[in-house]
């Protein structure tokens, strides 16, 4: 084979070439100290680095959750701690104070420390982690606890029902309020409580100026007077002479009542528990005035609120829902033309929430401009939509089209029309529906049917209603074979079809919305795979709620150590309240404080678990950390002795090549040319 100059030039290139690739190479791994610098330069070791770097990552992030979760639970556990010694400290007091040998001024500054401890307790249930409220379940933003001081306007409640089995005629007493004494006089003999507040309260309008005193008849009959707030004190007298004392019938001893404070603690901007404790010196009717008040503003109850209210005139076909209470449903009803505003739907709610499940069962109220239900007795309510009438009733099928003007009906079955299902519509032209209402109860027939008293022919009811809207435009015939036929004005057609109510979206609600009811506020974090742990423990486990928690504790010591041998709690017994009062002594509360600190250790035991568990997870995140980064390392990462020798052994053979190279094409064929 002839081998010419040109080849082993060309040759010595290539080699070369390939020479100075290897040397980039090594010098790449030098400059970088990885492997590889492109997928393509091992695809194998480029799908392991994915996967290890995901692998580290992850853990990383796992470390990140872990030690958040285990700096959440070292706060909270400080906290709970803190709060240990509050009880154990109060413990002591209270044993101290039960000794039966402190002097008065002693007993007050005892009972002045443990004031100071309330307070203190209320501080520790808003602990805060990086600007977290760490019991507040998730509204971690806002602080969950305050101490409310509320004052209770006084009231007047009868010792038993109104008797009004005699004649009231000229009955009188004396009533002064803030030192405004009127005698009232009763000028006429009443048959029902209704009679008598609709008579009596004009007269204390009048007396004491609007609503200042609010007299009331409950559904037992007991007879209640109440103050506004801001008013002091009422007295109830006898009545002036000559007359007939109308105390006696009224059932109202002799009496002067104040003002009164008390304290509750809200949780998360709701009253943990409004049934007590409160001293002895609160009427009954102070307390049940407030109870009534604010029994749906108790943290826990069941409620639905969705939507912001807008006011509205009800219009048919919206004027139904059902509402139902633990699987037992009512319906509510609106007045078509009757415009609602907020109060005024809150209002007619109640009414129809009383009448359909009995009082005190589901309350209605507003709250930020939205409707608000809150169960008070009972588990769930959900809404719904009601009303669907079906035009099958007249012989049609829903959504069926007239030709030539001309719709008609199958043969034609007398029916009774009943509430909600009394609408249909009639739409001309593709334009805005009709609305075709029935009258609930009513029976509906054809004219040859000879309807009898009390029942309509559909005719006459179809056609002022479709002439309101389209004068002139349809009539309405019977057809052979017992059928309805509507006919429009030539050159018109029209669409019959079911109606189908939304009025909860009027109010603000979507059909088939159901309420919340004490659902556990768990913030989890995830610290493996697969592997979640609840962080955070809700005020309401540590502190207890309704009548036996912690705070109520501090206010019955409270009270002891002001000299009250009673107090009161109230409770709702299927929509009657009872008040309860209950005889005490000092030592009588060790058992209360133990009961709460028997809470707060279950607690800690708990939140004691939950950290020895994250620290095991954390050392174990830490030591996979290790290995899957020095997996991820002896993967990617280059051996830099073995990279320093391959790039010197490259350079040296680079160099013999360029030395070798030069000495093969020096030499031309002019160079032998004599």
């Amino acid at each position: 084979m002839r081998v010419t100059n040109n080849m082993l030039v060309r040759n010595m290139m290539i080699n070369l070439n390939n020479n100075l690739g290897r040397m980039e190479k090594a010098q790449q791994q030098m400059s970088t100290g990885k492997k590889i610098s492109r997928p393509s330069d091992d695809p194998i070791i480029a799908s392991r680095a994915l996967k290890f770097r995901t692998d580290v990552s992850e853990i990383e992030q796992f470390q990140k959750n872990t030690s958040d979760a285990l700096s959440w639970t070292e706060v909270t556990e400080s906290a709970l701690s803190n709060l240990g010694d509050v009880i154990q400290r109060v413990r002591e007091l209270t044993v101290k104070a039960s000794n039966g040998v402190l002097s008065v001024d002693d007993t007050l500054k005892i009972k002045e420390e443990i004031s100071q401890l309330k307070k203190s307790i209320v501080e520790i249930g808003n602990t805060a982690y990086a600007g977290r409220y760490v019991f507040a379940g998730f509204k971690t933003d806002e602080p969950p606890y305050k101490a409310e001081k509320i004052t209770l306007p006084p009231a007047l409640k009868s010792i038993a029902p109104i008797d009004l089995s005699g004649d009231e005629t000229g009955s009188k007493f004396v009533l002064n309020v803030d030192g405004v004494e009127t005698a009232i006089t009763l000028t006429a003999d009443y048959g029902t409580p209704a009679d008598f507040i609709a008579a009596l309260q004009p007269e204390l309008d009048t007396a004491f100026g609007a609503d200042k005193i609010k007299a009331t008849v409950d559904t037992s009959g007991y007879l209640t007077f109440a103050a506004e707030a801001g008013t002091q004190e009422i007295t109830i007298g006898p009545d002036t002479p000559p007359g007939i004392n109308a105390l006696n019938f009224m059932k109202i001893e002799e009496q002067s009542v104040v003002e009164a404070e008390m304290e509750k603690l809200s949780y998360k901007g709701k009253f943990s528990g409004i049934g007590g404790p409160v001293s002895g010196s609160v009427t009954d009717a102070m307390y049940e005035i407030f109870y009534n008040e604010n029994m749906d503003k108790v943290y826990g109850q069941p409620e639905l609120m969705m939507g912001k209210f807008e006011e509205f005139t009800a219009q048919a076909p919206d004027l139904y829902f059902d509402i139902s209470l633990d699987g037992t449903v009512e319906r509510i009803s609106l007045t078509e033309g009757t415009h609602y505003d907020l109060d005024f739907m809150v209002t007619e709610l109640n009414l129809q929430l009383d009448t359909a499940f009995g009082p005190d069962k589901v309350k209605a109220s507003s709250e930020n401009g939205r409707l608000k239900f809150t169960v008070l007795q009972g588990e769930n309510i959900k809404v719904n939509n009601a009303g669907d009438f079906d035009v099958s009733s007249l012989g049609f099928s829903s959504g069926g089209k007239s030709s030539s003007g001309m719709l008609e009906s199958s043969a034609f079955t007398s029916f009774t029309a009943a509430v909600p299902d009394l609408f249909f519509n009639i739409t001309l032209d593709g334009g805005t529906p009709t609305t075709i209402k029935l009258q609930d109860g009513v029976t509906y027939k054809l004219p040859s049917q000879t309807p009898a008293a009390g029942e309509n022919i559909i005719n006459d009811v179809l056609i002022p209603q479709l002439n309101s809207t389209y004068p002139g435009v349809f009539t309405v015939t019977e057809g052979a074979g017992g059928t309805i036929q509507i006919q429009a004005a030539a050159g018109q057609e029209f669409t019959i079809s079911d109606s189908k109510p939304d009025t909860l979206t009027t109010l603000g609600f979507t059909d088939g919305a159901q309420s919340t009811t004490n659902q556990k506020q768990e913030i989890v974090y995830e610290i493996g795979v697969g592997n979640n742990i609840k962080i955070n423990v809700e005020g309401t486990d540590i502190f207890g709620q309704g009548t036996e928690g912690l705070f109520e504790t501090f206010t019955k010591l409270e009270m002891a150590l002001e000299g009250q041998t009673s107090y009161k709690t109230i409770t709702d017994d299927s929509g009657t309240l009872v008040v309860t009062n209950y005889e005490f002594e000092i030592d009588d509360m060790l058992a209360d404080l133990d009961k709460d600190m028997n809470r707060l250790l279950k607690v800690r035991a708990d939140v004691g678990g939950r950290m020895n568990f994250i620290e095991l997870t954390d050392n174990r995140l830490k030591d996979d950390n290790i290995s899957f980064t020095g997996l991820m390392s002896k993967n990617e990462d280059a051996d830099m002795a073995e990279v320093i020798i391959r790039l010197q052994m490259e350079e040296s053979v680079y160099r013999a090549s360029l030395s070798t190279g030069a000495r093969v094409i020096q030499p031309t064929l002019v160079d032998f040319i004599k």
